[in-house]
C-alpha cells in the first residue's frame, strides 16, 4: 500500500470516529478509498526486489534504485514506471516484465524530464521483457558484457539510443532476441560478438545522423526472419548471419541505408532490399543469395556465392581470391555486371538487361581473369567484355549487344571460347561481331545485322568466313513480355548442333536461350480462343513466396499486369509487353510488398481485368 494510501485511509478512520452517522461514515470513507486509488502513486528508491503490480503504480523512481544481484524484480501487467530527472535503474540481478496485450507495461520519464540514466543491466544478467511499452529520451538500455535479453511484443522509443553498450566496441558479446516488437531508435545499435535473433520486427533508424544508420554487428551473428528496417544491417569481421523474408528500406531524406553487409558465412532468402548487398569471406562455405530483389548494388568479395531466383537492378560486381566461384540461376541483372578474378563462374537461365537508369552504353557485362567460364540458356540485351578467360563455353544463349557499339564482343582472348547455339543481333545494323580474331569454336549459331564477322579496320573478316553450320538470317524472335522466343518460322529451330540434348519436345536442339515447342504450337493452333482476354486462374491464392498467375488472349495483343493494395494504390508493373493468341502465365514472388490483400489488373486489347489475390508471409 502506497505512503497516499495509508494517509487517507488513517484520515478516513479519524473522521468517521467524529460523526455518528453510519451511512455518512460509509460514504466518506468509500469516497476517500476511490480518490486514493485515482491518485496512487509509490516512490521508490534503494534496493528493489519482487513484484511491482498494478495497485502500486505508478512507481516513481525518485533517487538511485538497483536490483541487487542475486535478486529479480518483476513488473506485472498494468504497473507504469517514471523516471525523475537524471534517475535510472540498475540491475545486477534479473529484471522481467509480464505485461498483456490488454495491460501493457509502461516504462516512462516524468513530466519535464529532459534526461535520464538508463534501464543499466550489468553482465550476466536475465531480462525479459513482454508487451511492454517505454518511450524514453537518451538510451533506454545500457548493457554491459554478456547480458542475455529478451522483447517479445514490446515498442522501444528512443531520441538517441535504444541500446548502448559500455564495451570498447559497443554492446559487446550480448543474446539479444526481438519478437513482434517495434524498435525506433535516434541512433544505430552498435554491437561486438555475440548474437542478435529478431523476428516479425520493425526497425526504424530513419532519424539517425549517420550516413549508414541501422544495426552495425562487429563478429555478432545474426538471425533476422519477417522484419522490416529502416535502415540497414552491417555485419563485419566474423559470425554467421541468416536473413530470411525481411525487407530493408531507405530512410525517407533518400540516404542509402537499407543495405545488409553478410560477411563469414550465411544466407540471405527471400528478401527485399532499396539499398546495396554485399556478401564476403564465407570460408569456403557457398553462401546462398535466392529468391531477393537488391535495387541497390550486389557485391561479392572473397566467397562463394549461388545467387538463384533474384532481381538486381543497378550491379552485380563479383572480385573474389582464386579458388572462389559463383552460380547466377534464373535471375534478372539491369545494368552492370562485372566478374573478376575467380576460378569458376556458371550462369544459367538469367536475363542481363540495360537497366532504364542508365543508357546502353552503360550496361554491360565484363568476365575478366576467369579459369572457367560456363554461360548457358541466358539473354544479354548489352555489350559483353571478356578478357583473360582460360576456358569458357557460351552454349544456348540470346546476345543483343550495345546498338552503339560496332562490335558485340569486346575484349581479347576469346579465341579460346566456345561458342555454339547462340543467337547474335545488333540494334543497329553493320559493325563487326567480333573486335579480333574469330574464336577457334563457333558453330550452330544465328548470326543477324553484321556487316563483318571480326577482324581489324585494315583487315576485316566476311561473314562467309564463319563455318557453313551457322545461320545467317533473321531469327525471327517473338518478344513475350521479357522473354526472347522464337517465331513459328524462325530458321532457329531444329538448326542447333545435332550432338547436343534434345529440346523437351524431344526434337533436335533449337539456337537461342529459349527452344521452340512444338506440341505446344500444335495445341495453339487447334484451341478455341476466348472470345476476350482475361485473367483465367491464380494458383495459388492465398499464396507465400510466388504465385503463377494465368491469362487468354483471343489476338496478340499489349498486355499490362498491375498490382495494387487494398486501398487501390499501384504498387508494382509485373508485365508490361506484346504477347500472342491463346493461354500464358507469369510468375509473381512478391518479395517487395507485405502481407495482405491485393488487386491484380489486366490491361489488353482495350479490356480490363482484375482478380484479388491475398499474401501470407
Amino acid at each position: 500500500m502506497s505512503k497516499l494510501t495509508v494517509y487517507v485511509v488513517f484520515i478516513a478512520e479519524l473522521v468517521s470516529e467524529m460523526m455518528d452517522n453510519t451511512l455518512y461514515k460509509i460514504m466518506l470513507l468509500g469516497w476517500l478509498i476511490v480518490f486514493s486509488t485515482a491518485f496512487a502513486q509509490t516512490e521508490v528508491e534503494g534496493e528493489v526486489s519482487g513484484e511491482w503490480n498494478a495497485e502500486g503504480s505508478p512507481y516513481i523512481v525518485v533517487d538511485s534504485t538497483w536490483v541487487p544481484q542475486g535478486e529479480r524484480l518483476t513488473l506485472l501487467e498494468g504497473v507504469e514506471v517514471r523516471f525523475n530527472e537524471d534517475q535510472g535503474l540498475h540491475v545486477f540481478g534479473d529484471i522481467n516484465a509480464t505485461g498483456t496485450e490488454d495491460d501493457s507495461v509502461l516504462i516512462r520519464v516524468s513530466e519535464g524530464v529532459e534526461h535520464w540514466k538508463s534501464i543499466h543491466i550489468f553482465g550476466r544478467a536475465l531480462s525479459e521483457w513482454e508487451f511492454t511499452s517505454i518511450i524514453c529520451p537518451e538510451n533506454v538500455f545500457t548493457l554491459e558484457q554478456n547480458t542475455r535479453m529478451t522483447l517479445d511484443h514490446c515498442l522501444i522509443n528512443a531520441r538517441e539510443y535504444s541500446f548502448y553498450g559500455t564495451g570498447r566496441y559497443g554492446i559487446t558479446n550480448c543474446i539479444l532476441t526481438f519478437r513482434h516488437s517495434t524498435i525506433i531508435s535516434g541512433e544505430s545499435i552498435i554491437t561486438a560478438g555475440g548474437r542478435l535473433t529478431a523476428s516479425n520486427s520493425f526497425f526504424d533508424f530513419s532519424d539517425t545522423e549517420r550516413e549508414w544508420p541501422g544495426i552495425d554487428g562487429e563478429g555478432t551473428g545474426f538471425r533476422i526472419t519477417s522484419c522490416e528496417f529502416i535502415g540497414s544491417v552491417v555485419l563485419n569481421n566474423g559470425g554467421y548471419s541468416i536473413i530470411d523474408s525481411s525487407r530493408f528500406l531507405m530512410t525517407p531524406d533518400g540516404r542509402l541505408a537499407g543495405a545488409v553487409a553478410i560477411g563469414s558465412s550465411g544466407r540471405m532468402t527471400e528478401s527485399y532490399v532499396e539499398g546495396d548487398v554485399a556478401a564476403y569471406n564465407s570460408n569456403g562455405r557457398i553462401m546462398p543469395l535466392h529468391n531477393n530483389v537488391i535495387l541497390g548494388a550486389l557485391n561479392v568479395g572473397d566467397c562463394s556465392v549461388d545467387i538463384s531466383g533474384c532481381r538486381i537492378d543497378t550491379k552485380l560486381r563479383v572480385t573474389v581470391n582464386d579458388g572462389e566461384s559463383i552460380t547466377i540461376r534464373n535471375s534478372i541483372v539491369r545494368g552492370v555486371t562485372i566478374l573478376r578474378d575467380m576460378t569458376s563462374v556458371l550462369i544459367d537461365s538469367s536475363y542481363f538487361i540495360v537497366n532504364p537508369d542508365y543508357n546502353r552504353i552503360e550496361s554491360y557485362f565484363s568476365a575478366r581473369n576467369i579459369d572457367q567460364l560456363n554461360v548457358t540458356r541466358s539473354l544479354f540485351d548489352l555489350r559483353l567484355n571478356i578478357s583473360e578467360v582460360e576456358e569458357a563455353v557460351f552454349d544456348h544463349n540470346t546476345i543483343i549487344p550495345n546498338m552503339y557499339a560496332d562490335r558485340i564482343i569486346e575484349g581479347i582472348n576469346v579465341s579460346g571460347i566456345d561458342w555454339t547455339n547462340n543467337i547474335f543481333i545488333t540494334l543497329a545494323p553493320g559493325g563487326r561481331l567480333f573486335g579480333a580474331n574469330l574464336p577457334q569454336i563457333f558453330e550452330y549459331n544465328c548470326v543477324w545485322g553484321f556487316d563483318y564477322a571480326g577482324g581489324r579496320r585494315n583487315d576485316l573478316i566476311p561473314l562467309d568466313s564463319l563455318s557453313e553450320t551457322n545461320v545467317i538470317a533473321n531469327p525471327l524472335i517473338d518478344w513475350q513480355g521479357m522473354v526472347p522466343s522464337l517465331a513459328a518460322d524462325s530458321p532457329c529451330i531444329d538448326s542447333g548442333d545435332p550432338e547436343a540434348p534434345q529440346d523437351p519436345d524431344q526434337t533436335r536442339s533449337d539456337i537461342g536461350a529459349r527452344s521452340f515447342n512444338h506440341d505446344m504450337h500444335a495445341q495453339r493452333i487447334e484451341v478455341d480462343y476466348p472470345a476476350s482476354t482475361l485473367i483465367s486462374d491464380i494458383y495459388p491464392n492465398p499464396f507465400n513466396g510466388m504465385v503463377t498467375i494465368f491469362f487468354e488472349l483471343n489476338q496478340p495483343e499489349l498486355v499490362n499486369i498491375d498490382i495494387f493494395n487494398s486501398l487501390g494504390r499501384w504498387q508494382t508493373r509485373l508485365v508490361s509487353g506484346y504477347y500472342g493468341a491463346g493461354k500464358h502465365s507469369v510468375l509473381w514472388a512478391g518479395l517487395e510488398l507485405p502481407s495482405g490483400n491485393y488487386l491484380i489488373r489486366m490491361i489488353a486489347g482495350g479490356e480490363v481485368n482484375h482478380k484479388k489475390i491475398t499474401m501470407i508471409k
